[in-house]
């Protein structure tokens, strides 16, 4: 499978986004990406990212995942790498490496799904890594509930090295066919801030 993407901004005259990617199963046991990305957002004719706190011009990147089912229908092995080419200013760039890792696990007896996951990272900001889990329960055939804990360890060049932590719940239910409300709830603490809690809710059709 081939599948593709590009986004031209006329106001800005350059192209936002590019993708590529490819999907090769040379077994049913096993599963290969390749993925290219580019971004370029024109700083003057789009809003400020937080794309633009780090880099000052283009940024690709190339990666390789790859899926190992060790248990049909209930256990996989997601492994990726990529690799990242940031312009930090004019004419200077930086390369960067991310490292994850994660096991998918089905239970569909009881509408379970868990991922923990191990990522590692470093760039010419420093390096992070860290665990996080997520896991999704279908309580029935309308209510759901998602739980998602990340935690990170970082250390930047500037030596202000911390910790960071996240957590969201979320439950939905489905009042109509297509119909879903949800409620959430997050908690997290990093550099930013001590303690960010925050509650949502939001109707999706």
């Amino acid at each position: 499978l081939f599948y593709g993407l590009v986004e031209y901004n006329p106001a800005g005259r350059n192209f936002d986004t590019g993708m590529a990617g490819l999907d090769l199963t040379p077994t049913r046991w096993i599963s290969l990406n390749l993925e290219t990305n580019y971004f370029n957002v024109n700083r003057d004719s789009d809003r400020k990212t937080i794309l633009g706190l780090f880099a000052s011009g283009p940024v690709s990147s190339g990666r390789l995942a790859s899926t190992w089912t060790i248990l049909r229908d209930r256990l996989d092995l997601v492994q990726g790498y990529s690799l990242q080419r940031t312009e930090i200013q004019d004419g200077l760039h930086r390369l960067g490496h991310l490292v994850d890792t994660a096991l998918q696990i089905a239970w569909d007896e009881i509408g379970l799904a868990a991922e923990p996951a191990y990522y590692f990272s470093k760039s010419f900001g420093g390096t992070l890594q860290g665990v996080r889990a997520s896991l999704h329960e279908q309580l029935t055939t309308r209510l759901t509930a998602d739980l998602g804990v990340d935690f990170a360890k970082y250390e930047k060049v500037t030596g202000k090295n911390d910790t960071a932590f996240s957590t969201v719940l979320w439950t939905g239910y489905e009042i109509v066919k297509g119909w879903t409300v949800s409620a959430g709830f997050e908690y997290n603490r990093n550099t930013l801030f001590n303690k960010d809690i925050r509650g949502s809710f939001k109707i999706e059709y």
